[in-house]
């Protein structure tokens, strides 16, 4: 079981709130080891199994303990959902367990124009043209006048 632990040096992500959350993971140095989208109510494994973040090496450094950064998907990176610090391998690291905020703000929504009024239906051309044959041709028979 240890043997399968310290292989996997990675971190389980649950994101146990009702937002869609990116989760960020950041080295013991600060570097950005990746990041994943959550859906609601979603666990998933992030594995760092390479040891190889753009050009360098970090087979000989320790990249543990992890920083986990919660982000609310709404466009707003201003403050995280929540931050979790000295992240060790193998540790689960939840949405709602960390410090920060834990709650997203609602997407905004574009003004909406004001509604123009209605125009008022105004005949066609070819309504007009029935409307004035038929009160030239006077009431159907049979009625008075």
């Amino acid at each position: 079981m240890l043997l399968c632990s310290a292989a996997f040096a990675g971190v389980t992500l649950v994101n146990d709130t009702s937002y869609k959350l990116t989760a960020q993971i950041r080295a013991a140095d600060g570097s950005d080891l990746g990041s994943l989208e959550i859906n609601p109510q979603q666990t998933m494994a992030w594995n760092k199994s390479s040891g190889v973040t753009g050009n360098i090496q970090y087979s000989d450094v320790s990249q543990t303990p992890y920083t986990v950064i919660w982000f609310c998907n709404n466009g707003s990176s201003a403050s995280p959902f929540s931050v979790w610090t000295s992240v060790s391998s193998g540790s689960v690291v939840t949405a709602s367990g960390g410090d920060g905020i834990r709650s997203c703000q609602a997407p905004k929504k574009e003004p909406q124009q004001p509604k123009q009024p209605v125009p008022q239906s105004y005949p066609s051309g070819e309504q007009k043209i029935q409307q004035q044959n038929e009160r030239s041709a006077g009431p159907p028979e049979g009625e008075l006048q």
